[in-house]
């Protein structure tokens, strides 16, 4: 029997929170997962154009696109595909407005409390 494995699309250009979010699918997930990672809105669109993913992970701030407009076109490429919205604490309310715009949910990205 085969094992049922899950393909993701990260569109997120930042390496650190690429690293928290890997971290956070391995604890997740454990098993069974396959992350394909973009840095920008055109190679998300290049990629969806001849490859499909179970879902994506998008990040509204990228090199080539900012906020509601990058989950549009995300979608209409995507059109059947769900995607989560990666957002900082700072822009969670476009990431509220993306969401009604596309997106299926969000999730706020934050960096472990480093207090000592």
């Amino acid at each position: 029997m085969s094992k049922t494995v899950l393909h993701a699309l990260l569109i997120e250009d930042k390496a650190e929170d690429v690293r928290l979010i890997e971290a956070a699918l391995a604890r997740a997930i454990r098993e069974g997962y396959l992350i394909k990672r973009v840095t920008s809105l055109s190679e998300a669109l290049a990629v969806l154009g001849r490859t499909s993913f179970a879902i994506i992970l998008l990040d509204l701030e990228l090199p080539d696109a900012q906020g509601v407009a990058v989950v549009q076109q995300v979608a209409r490429a995507a059109a059947n595909t769900p995607i989560v919205i990666l957002s900082s604490a700072e822009n969670e309310d476009v990431s509220r407005l993306a969401e009604q715009d596309g997106g299926d949910d969000y999730f706020v990205k934050a960096l472990p409390d480093r207090r000592p």
